[in-house]
């Protein structure tokens, strides 16, 4: 396996007086060499927008298809001497480590990677963890069944179902678009509208001028599809952060605060945290500009920042 990081080979007397010692001073031991490579703290693990169209609709190819599943080579090489020495410094690896997932499809390639250490050890070590806006959150498993239909072969993984293998998590932030607030079938209809349009500017504005005001979800439909359930599952969470990105295009036209949008959303997170009596942090940002929606954050696979 590759590797950014350089090292010597382990002699074979260095292993047994390693493996030798209790598993308490074997973490020890893996936690300072971590920390005499002086690594940074953040993983990003995004594609472009771009990227992941593309290889949805025209990469087929076999070598693609391995391309995408391989992980940034981040790991340091020493954690590859042996089958013992990675499953038992992986997880110290990922302690205190900020991930930062860009798409469901990132995060089915981190999910992989997890899951090379058994009995998700691996899953239970990251304590870091920021959703970004192409993330799909989906509150049920219900909800998850809609999403099936898009291959048989493909193990999907959404947001509620990452955060409950992930019960060691410490620090969450969540992204979320203005558009998954807006009812799906106006959306339909404002996305079939504008793929219909003209080139010339004065019938394009004449057609805009005729579209319906866009309808926001139902507080129900909100909670039923997009609510965090499983950060309510994480007994070692000490904070939250909600980014609300996005919705002042539709809200400067139709007199609506970018508060009001996400309202539903924000209202249930506080209710349950009352209802529940936790005690972590709730911190809401919200981003006025619609850049990071419309074209995608820049990609990036390996060490950044967040």
């Amino acid at each position: 396996m590759c590797s950014d990081v350089k090292n010597d080979s382990v002699s074979s007397d260095s292993m047994f007086i390693l493996f030798g010692l209790p598993r308490e001073i074997r973490d020890l031991v893996y936690a300072k060499a971590f920390a005499l490579l002086n690594l940074p703290e953040t993983i990003v693990l995004r594609r472009s927008r771009y990227h992941e169209l593309t290889n949805m609709i025209e990469d087929e190819t076999e070598a693609s298809r391995i391309e995408q599943r391989k992980f940034p080579g981040i790991v340091p090489a020493f954690c590859y001497t042996n089958r013992q020495i990675y499953t038992e410094s992986l997880p110290v690896f990922l302690r205190d480590l900020r991930v930062v997932i860009g798409s469901s499809e990132t995060m089915r390639l981190f999910a992989h990677f997890l899951n090379r250490v058994p009995a998700q050890k691996a899953f239970c070590a990251v304590t870091h963890l920021t959703l970004e806006a192409d993330v799909i959150i989906l509150r049920t498993a219900e909800t998850l069944g809609t999403y099936r239909c898009l291959s048989d072969q493909i193990e999907l993984w959404f947001g509620n179902h990452f955060l409950d293998h992930c019960p060691g998590l410490r620090h969450v932030t969540l992204t979320y678009p203005s558009a998954r607030f807006y009812d799906g079938k106006t959306m339909e209809e404002l996305a079939e509208y504008i793929l219909k349009m003209e080139d010339g500017v004065d019938d394009r504005l004449a057609r805009l001028a005729k579209l319906p005001e866009p309808k926001l979800c139902e507080k129900e439909t909100v909670i039923r599809e997009l609510a965090p359930t499983s950060l309510f599952h994480l007994a070692r969470l000490e904070s939250v952060t909600l980014v609300c990105v996005g919705g002042n295009t539709f809200t400067r036209d139709h007199g609506l605060a970018a508060q009001q949008l996400f309202k539903p959303l924000v209202d249930w997170l506080n209710e349950e945290r009352t209802k529940r009596g936790v005690n972590w942090e709730f911190n809401i940002v919200y981003k006025e500009d619609d850049i990071e929606l419309e074209k995608g954050l820049p990609g990036h696979m390996g060490w950044g920042t967040e």
